[in-house]
């Protein structure tokens, strides 16, 4: 038995039990995450810093970390600690200088929260928390993630080739695996002033073109589509073949002009509830 973020006990099917035994002994199952990765970073303190000079390591330099090692990289979060991004900017991406988290590697990214209370990971800012870049997978266990805010707007879809895809919380271009994670009032809507030249974002919660949510909530998330899980658009503007798998997970208070729980091509949906 697991209790599922206050909500009282919640049973964990055989076959998401399996799942996420066989994803903490670091075997590989479809797209599971590498527990056991090359290399490990402990993030050290929550300020949202960028100082190479003060012995600590923050989450944004974990990741920009994790991008110039070029391995699959496991960053460690601290349990019951949060994590508030506050270096916002309004530009382009900005490589971790500034705005959201930005991944660019070819190779894994495991951000664990390992088993103790869930770290938090929010922000200030008018953005995401996380956008992964290239067609690398992401993973995410035992974290909350709340308040990302991801407008989109014309100069973000112009720039640097058009990206209509949203994300409150998550971009991804690679697949994304989240096990035990929450995602509570996060937002992705158009913020244009010419609709006709953007198109609606997706995904107050994710977007990508595979996810698979294991014992994971997503709550009180909004979007033009898709409010807790959306499809990315390619960057021609047209539907990838997006696909995701949904196990025992939570589906409660999001809102969208279409897919309120998901805008989604799921293969597989086992033990999981979906409300307003």
């Amino acid at each position: 038995m697991i209790t599922r973020h206050g909500r009282g006990p919640f049973r964990r099917p055989a076959a998401v039990a399996l799942t996420v035994a066989a994803v903490a002994s670091g075997l590989s199952i479809g797209v599971a995450p590498p527990v056991s990765a090359a290399t490990t970073i402990q993030v050290t303190t929550t300020a949202d810093s960028m100082n190479p000079f003060d012995g600590k390591t923050s989450l944004r330099e974990a990741v920009q970390k994790a991008n110039l090692d070029q391995t699959d990289t496991t960053i460690l979060l601290a349990a019951g600690m949060t994590y508030t991004l506050t270096r916002c900017s309004n530009g382009p991406e900005e490589k971790n200088r500034w705005g959201d988290l930005d991944h660019w590697d070819t190779n894994w990214l495991f951000i664990d929260g390992g088993t103790g209370a869930q770290p938090i990971i929010t922000t200030r800012c008018k953005d995401r928390h996380l956008d992964n870049l290239d067609t690398a997978a992401l993973a995410i266990r035992n974290v909350k993630l709340t308040n990302g805010d991801a407008a989109l707007d014309y100069y973000e879809f112009q720039w640097p080739t058009p990206d209509n895809a949203g994300g409150g919380s998550i971009e991804s271009m690679g697949p994304v695996v989240v096990i035990n994670a929450w995602f509570d009032k996060n937002r992705a809507f158009q913020d244009a002033p010419n609709p006709g030249v953007v198109p609606s974002a997706t995904g107050g919660g994710i977007a990508a073109n595979f996810v698979w949510a294991v014992a994971s909530s997503f709550t009180n998330n909004a979007s033009d589509d898709g409010g807790g899980i959306g499809d990315r658009f390619d960057d021609a503007g047209s539907w990838y073949n997006s696909t995701g798998w949904i196990d025992g997970s939570i589906f409660e208070g999001n809102t969208a002009g279409l897919g309120a729980g998901m805008l989604e091509q799921i293969s597989l949906i086992g033990n999981s509830r979906f409300t307003r």
